[in-house]
């Protein structure tokens, strides 16, 4: 199943043609890709796999290259002065990219121009996005990523050919989308799923309840205590126990042929057993 992942600008290897300089128009043409098969490093991962650029023109979007884009000093597009020149065409012939270059007239930028028209610098490089990967995985080979959905951004002049396997100079990563589509070759056996129990623990229960739970739950929602709780008993006013014990002992006064002696001893005891 095809998943979506973030991958940085990558840069290939390319060549100028010394002898198509046009030195009134100041152009000349370049081999930016011819869609080879190089050894690289997944910068997610860590891991080796071989790249490969599918030169069908279904495959390759031209419009970055065919719309201006710049041609660069040692891909350097933090400043202005980093521009060499301008992308004038790029087409694709017989499985093999091709683009002609007009370089900027600016003094600083000669020096460089001559060289080129002198086969002195014939280094370029090609950045360029991928937007879709083919991965072909076989038992005992590195993965084969195709891209077959790219587009070139920019072209630079470098002192070195640029190493295939360098990813990508800036000092910053700059990522895009890019969709993996998994192709199992013939050798590969098929995987099962991981299998995934579900969870039986309470705490991840919990957990799933509380995180269904909306805010206006939350504020109503209380712990339910299901331990078993015992009946209260209600305890009697003190006042009118007190009350009930006078009115008592006044009757059984009353109604003995001894009345007590002391006043307080009559209330001492039902005072106590009120307590």
């Amino acid at each position: 199943m095809p998943k979506m992942v973030e991958m940085p600008m990558q840069i290939r290897s390319a060549n100028f043609v010394p002898e198509t300089v046009d030195s009134t128009a100041r152009t000349v043409e370049m081999v930016w890709s011819t869609g080879a098969v190089v050894r690289r490093r997944d910068w997610m991962s860590g891991q080796s796999y071989d790249e490969a650029l599918s030169m069908d023109p279904a495959h390759v979007d031209l419009s970055r290259l065919n719309g201006g884009a710049p041609l660069l000093d040692s891909h350097d597009a933090s400043a202005l002065d980093g521009i060499l020149g301008v992308v004038e065409r790029a087409w694709i012939v017989d499985g093999v990219g091709r683009a002609v270059v007009r370089f900027s007239s600016r003094e600083d930028v000669a020096p460089i121009f001559k060289d080129v028209q002198e086969g002195i610098l014939r280094n370029v490089s090609v950045g360029y996005t991928v937007r879709r990967y083919e991965i072909t995985e076989e038992t005992g080979k590195v993965p084969l990523w195709r891209a077959v959905d790219w587009t070139p951004l920019e072209l630079s002049a470098v002192p070195i050919g640029a190493d295939p396997g360098a990813g990508f100079r800036s000092k910053e990563i700059t990522t895009h989308p890019c969709q993996i589509i998994q192709i199992r070759g013939a050798e590969m056996p098929d995987q099962a799923k991981p299998h995934v129990e579900p969870a039986t623990d309470p705490a991840a229960e919990i957990a799933t309840r509380q995180a269904t739970t909306s805010p206006q739950d939350e504020t109503v929602a209380k712990p339910v205590d299901t331990a078993p709780k015992s009946r209260s008993i209600p305890q009697e006013d003190p006042e009118i126990a007190i009350r009930q014990a006078i009115t008592a002992e006044r009757e059984r006064s009353a109604q003995s042929k001894y009345p007590p002696a002391e006043p307080g001893a009559l209330f001492c005891e039902p005072l106590k057993a009120a307590w």
